[in-house]
């Protein structure tokens, strides 16, 4: 993390993976700005990427299943007071951005996925 950001003072940041079993930064990653002289949080942020939302850090066919199910009332993940519900999970869903996950944001993020599995990672180019 220090490569791409700097903490002005005497500060660090602490880096919390969504899936810290494989230390994926997708959806859900806790980033921590920890003061270094007093050892308290001076900020907690998350990462959000629109159409992550099982927080691998990748936007593919398996977070359109997920959302689908979602939709189709299979899990509870954006059910707030339930056990499963995950707040990242429930704003990078929302990929269109008004009050509701429905079958209308399943159909742009698979449209996103089909379109980003095109793309050769290593060029650039649309295969």
């Amino acid at each position: 993390e220090s490569e791409y950001i700097s903490v002005q003072g005497d500060g660090i940041l602490k880096i919390t993976p969504s899936w810290e079993r494989f230390n994926i930064c997708g959806t859900g990653t806790k980033v921590e700005v920890i003061d270094n002289v007093t050892g308290e949080t001076v900020e907690t942020y998350y990462i959000i990427i629109f159409g992550d939302v099982n927080g691998d850090s990748a936007v593919d066919s398996t977070d359109v299943s997920v959302i689908n199910s979602e939709v189709l009332g299979l899990t509870t993940w954006s059910v707030e007071g339930t056990e499963a519900y995950n707040e990242a999970a429930v704003f990078s869903a929302n990929v269109r951005e008004d009050e509701f996950i429905d079958i209308a944001d399943v159909s742009m993020l698979r449209e996103v996925a089909l379109y980003t599995a095109a793309i050769d990672q290593t060029t650039g180019n649309v295969n």
